[in-house]
């Protein structure tokens, strides 16, 4: 398929000989590169042969792709299909202390993970999208990761500015024109035009004009795009340093044999940076880093907003006088974190991180919080599928292996036979395959009841 010709002329002004310019063109026509990113919290062995991605400690190349959703550690968050270049991000994150982390364009949730996995123990993420069927599948995403230190919200980004100077560090994986997607996905270059290139920039600039009184003094913000034009790239970079003075750079660097190219701002290396598909072993990508030095925006709100009323304030709880205490519940099925709060909303039992009632105030909406552990009756407690694939579950509690077969059967909902006794008679138990959580089951008569979320299981016919 042929790419545009106004694409290929910039390219030519922009790469700096004719042999860079056919390498490159020659590396969009051939394979694409596959990777995938481990969960650090659910280990396990990969079904397929790998190679290490030198720039990020749980990443590795594919030799092909494979149907992932024909292999339960997909579906029970061991890891995420990620492309490889963008797994840079991981190495901007500050190390030296927990932050307040906001990812404000992160459906479907691959940088988010990647946060949520490189952040300092102790940090917060909150994850944005504010298209509402894409942020479904970013907390359906955040879910399987299982951190409970996320706060998934559904927002414009100028809502956040009513939250000022409350990020440490905020990425911006700013919507683009796609370009460095044009190999692995060949019919996005029909799509490709210079009139939507500057249509994508002044949206950019309008995200990142709207985010920056949210960042905090000595916050850092890193921008990245999947596209190699200028003008979504470093020209929104030097337009924000011209037009922002309270931003500067945050100097990065790299190995060389990363093969990153280093793209000049006002002159200076070292604040952004582009992968090339010919010199790096991964799609098209552009980062850059930058600092907040001062704060001189106004507040953007009025910090003595009254609190919303509750609603259902009469409505009766669960009597829970026949159970265990809320705290010994929960107790009993997770390690309770210490930055967390478990609270009780009606009968539903949740592990909170800090920051909700800042985002309340400031009308944001969160969609997922924490952990959902589960919902109280009368007599009893049913665990939640969120706290079955969380990372803060208790390794100790009763479970059954399944092999394969069976495992697929259990993510097409359908109820199973164990090949030996369960390890109790009744009750909760953990459904997993390779040592990994995919969810729970009720044991009845020696027989598994299916437990896992309708809405989740695997509808499509399986190679």
């Amino acid at each position: 398929m042929k790419l545009p010709q106004e694409f290929i002329q910039r390219i030519q002004q922009s790469l700096n000989s004719p042999q860079a310019v056919e390498a490159f063109l020659h590396s969009l026509e051939s394979s694409p590169i596959y990777s995938l990113r481990t969960n650090p919290n659910k280990p396990t062995t990969l079904p397929y042969p790998t190679t290490p991605i030198p720039w990020e400690p749980n990443g590795y190349y594919l030799k092909n792709r494979p149907s992932f959703v024909a292999d339960p550690l997909f579906h029970a968050g061991a890891y995420y299909v990620q492309e490889a270049s963008s797994m840079l991000i991981g190495q901007t994150i500050p190390q030296e202390k927990p932050l307040t982390i906001l990812d404000l364009c992160a459906a479907p949730g691959g940088k988010s993970t990647l946060i949520a996995a490189n952040m300092p123990k102790g940090s917060i993420l909150i994850t944005n999208e504010v298209i509402q069927s894409r942020a479904k599948i970013l907390a359906e995403n955040m879910t399987r990761w299982g951190n409970p230190n996320v706060i998934v919200t559904q927002t414009d980004p100028k809502q956040f500015a009513k939250l000022p100077n409350f990020f440490d560090l905020i990425l911006i994986d700013a919507p683009c024109s796609g370009e460095g997607m044009f190999r692995k996905d060949p019919n996005s270059r029909n799509h490709w035009t210079p009139e939507n290139v500057s249509l994508c920039a002044a949206r950019q600039k309008r995200i990142l004009a709207n985010i920056l009184p949210s960042l905090k003094p000595n916050g850092k913000l890193i921008y990245s795009t999947c596209t190699y034009a200028s003008q979504e790239n470093q020209q929104v970079i030097e337009w924000l340093l011209k037009e922002f003075p309270q931003l500067a750079p945050a100097p990065l660097s790299f190995p060389s044999e990363y093969g990153l190219t280093n793209i000049p701002i006002n002159q200076k290396p070292n604040i952004a940076f582009q992968c090339y598909p010919h010199l790096v072993k991964g799609e098209g990508f552009f980062f850059a880093s930058l600092k907040k030095i001062s704060s001189n925006e106004t507040l953007a709100y009025n910090t003595s907003i009254n609190k919303r009323k509750k609603k259902n304030k009469h409505k009766k709880q669960p009597k829970t006088s026949n159970i265990k205490s809320i705290k010994q519940i929960a107790e009993q099925y997770t390690s309770l974190p210490p930055q967390l709060s478990l609270e009780q909303y009606e009968d539903k039992l949740f592990l909170i991180p800090p920051h909700i009632p800042q985002l309340v105030k400031a009308k944001i909406r969160i969609i997922k919080k924490g952990i959902y552990l589960g919902k109280l009756h009368r007599k009893a407690f049913a665990p939640s599928h969120e706290l079955a694939v969380s990372n803060t579950i208790r390794k100790d509690l009763p479970s059954v292996q399944l092999p394969y077969n069976q495992a697929i059967e259990y993510l097409q909902r359908k109820d199973i036979t164990p090949t030996s006794p369960p390890p109790i008679k009744k009750g909760w138990i953990l459904i997993q395959y390779k040592n990994v959580n995919l969810g729970w089951a009720k044991v009845v008569n020696n027989k598994l009841k299916n437990q896992y979320p309708t809405n989740w299981r695997i509808r499509t016919q399986l190679p």
